[in-house]
């Protein structure tokens, strides 16, 4: 196996991860515009602030899964490149 191969892995990650983390933000995005719909529609606060939970939350653990992702990937990829 060649040198660079470990980086050639890494950005593959780091690209596949990223998209994820922007396939996963779509909907909260969309959550967002719905309940700004919902409040000028004058829908119950109680459903309204549920779905902020809810988009809060679903942000939240995307940004997590997302940091947790890079830095095992960056971990992986040093050890590898260390290895050679």
């Amino acid at each position: 196996m060649k040198w660079w191969w470990p980086l050639y892995e890494f950005l593959i990650k780091v690209f596949t991860g990223t998209l994820m983390f922007v396939i996963i933000a779509i909907p909260t995005v969309g959550l967002s515009y719905l309940t700004k719909y919902l409040r000028s529609m004058e829908v119950s606060m109680v459903i309204v602030n549920g779905l902020d939970v809810v988009m809060y939350l679903l942000f939240a653990a995307d940004i997590v899964l997302f940091i947790v992702f890079m830095v095992r990937s960056s971990y992986i990829a040093f050890r590898r490149m260390c290895d050679r």
